[in-house]
């Protein structure tokens, strides 16, 4: 056991897939609450009494029931305050971190009109401008520190920061966080709260982190799968949608499809990354992500509510071993195992780059490339779920990387209650506004290509899972030993957990107890 964990106030289930099912006009999304004549309704039973009849049956589109759950916030006029949230820009070439917080007008693009519509609306409604402080850095971990240091010197710099949620856990020792179950008028059982994140970040009925629809962000760092129709059908092999509904996308299936799919296209008689390959990928998140897609996390709560670390088992080594043999054994497979690549390129640009030129069969990758990436991709391509580890896995799973954002207050906050108000009606207006927009009008209809591509989408984002052991890693935690141990083609899991296993409890129980000494 590692140390005492006790759960915050219930919380309702993640409400995050969204079940549409068709394009909706990016009037509809500004309009929020008009379905369009095309759209596959859900059904959702209800009754409307009438004075001409009995009771009859009504129905609301997706848009309509999420534009029709109230946000229970009350009347309140800020008188123009200025509500200052401190973010990064694009660290990464692809990454993109301030378009989902902040759009300065119109442009008919269907993702900004939504972010813009939203923060007008919530701006009106209470009195506020959005003041947006980036920080432009490829030092990931500036923001955050930006933010410890004018916290802990007592100044009033910032309502909110949403950064990389290693570097924010990181920042929780120096008690410069505000306890979000504090903070008046924010409800975690409304559905534009992450209730899972939320969950495994709250401790002693304290979280100074919260994870939801007031960025899409947590959408975009979603891992899944690209495959490339055209190489999969120059190999004969058939369309993967029916294997993944038969549970049958295993990660054996996936090396067996992938291992001998390579051709030397530029004749140099050498393997590189000109050359055409089954399965590309990359060493650091690509890969830690397996540890979640085999259902093998580093840490679970016991029935007490206790978390206890759990990645010590015979399912580790087993899991190390076969993905050493199939990153190193076989032409087909091409994974990145250094932070450079030739062309000045970073790790992070190597899958999209290759799947982009039609060099990989199979990817990694993250939603946010096929908005960033793919969309002028002459190939035809899929969505997939990250494999099972075999057919007795229960189900499929994926997980949020680090860059995906978490939300904190600092504990210098002058006014809770407006920063609760402003962030509430943010999301839920997000929720209501920019999720649809970002999910259906975009990711399901404008960057796919096919409709099974978009159940494969609702499939992961309804997989995903959050470990304490991961958003609480600090680069000390144990959270990355495949990108580790696979780095330098070490399979001794034996040896690397009894060398860290001591440092990775310690810096548990510190994190457990810089919540339990919280105390505003």
């Amino acid at each position: 056991m590692l140390c005492r964990f006790a759960c915050g106030k219930p919380l309702l289930s993640e409400v995050i897939t969204v079940k549409l099912k068709a394009l909706l006009l990016a009037a509809a999304v500004l309009l929020q609450i008009v379905a369009l004549a095309s759209c596959m309704q859900e059904k959702q039973g209800g009754s409307v009494s009438t004075d001409e009849g009995p009771a009859e049956e009504t129905t609301l589109s997706e848009l309509e029931s999420r534009a029709a759950i109230p946000d229970d916030l009350p009347e309140a006029n800020f008188e123009g305050y200025l509500f200052r949230i401190l973010t990064r820009t694009n660290a990464w070439s692809i990454c993109d971190h301030i378009a989902d917080l902040y759009a300065e007008q119109i442009t008919g693009d269907v993702i900004n009109d939504a972010v813009y519509n939203r923060n007008k609306k919530v701006e009106e409604r209470f009195n506020f401008k959005i003041s947006l402080i980036p920080i432009d850095s490829s030092d990931e971990s500036l923001p955050t520190a930006t933010f410890t240091r004018s916290v802990m010197a007592g100044d009033d710099e910032y309502d909110i920061i949403i950064d990389h949620m290693i570097y924010m856990g990181m920042a929780s020792f120096n008690h410069v966080f505000y306890n979000w179950y504090d903070v008046p008028n924010v409800n975690f059982e409304k559905p534009w709260w992450v209730a899972d994140a939320t969950l495994k970040l709250t401790i002693d009925g304290k979280s100074f982190f919260a994870l939801g629809d007031l960025s899409y962000n947590s959408l975009d760092y979603t891992y899944c799968m690209y495959f490339n129709k055209r190489i999969w059908n120059d190999y004969n092999i058939p369309m993967p949608y029916q294997k993944v509904r038969d549970r049958e996308w295993t990660i054996d299936y996936v090396i067996s499809i992938t291992k001998d799919v390579y051709q030397d296209l530029n004749s140099n008689q050498k393997k590189d990354d000109e050359d055409l390959f089954g399965y590309v990928s990359n060493i650091y998140s690509a890969t830690v992500t397996y540890t979640w897609a085999f259902d093998n996390p580093i840490t679970k709560f016991n029935e007490d509510g206790l978390p206890e670390l759990v990645l010590n088992n015979e399912k580790t080594p087993a899991i190390l071993e076969k993905l050493n043999s199939f990153y190193n054994d076989y032409d087909g497979v091409n994974v990145l195992l250094t932070h450079t690549m030739r062309d000045g390129r970073n790790w992070m640009d190597f899958v999209p780059w290759m799947f982009s030129e039609g060099r990989a069969m199979l990817a990694t990758g993250m939603f946010l490339y096929a908005k960033m990436m793919f969309r002028d991709l002459q190939d035809d391509y899929g969505f997939l779920p990250y494999p099972l580890w075999d057919e007795k896995q229960p189900q499929y799973y994926t997980m949020l990387d680090g860059h995906g954002p978490l939300f904190g207050i600092p504990v210098t906050v002058t006014n809770p209650a407006r920063t609760g108000i402003i962030v509430e009606g943010l999301s839920a207006e997000g929720y209501k506004i920019v999720t649809p927009a970002y999910y259906d009008v975009a990711l399901k209809t404008k960057f796919t290509r096919d409709e099974e591509s978009a159940e494969m989408i609702d499939l992961v984002l309804s997989v995903r899972t959050f470990d304490f052991g991961y958003m609480y890693d600090g680069w000390n935690g144990m959270a990355f030993y495949l990108q580790n141990l696979l780095s330098a083609k070490n399979t001794n899991f034996a040896s690397y957990y009894r060398s860290n296993e001591t440092k990775a409890i310690s810096y548990y129980e510190k994190v457990i107890q810089a919540y339990l000494d919280y105390d505003l």
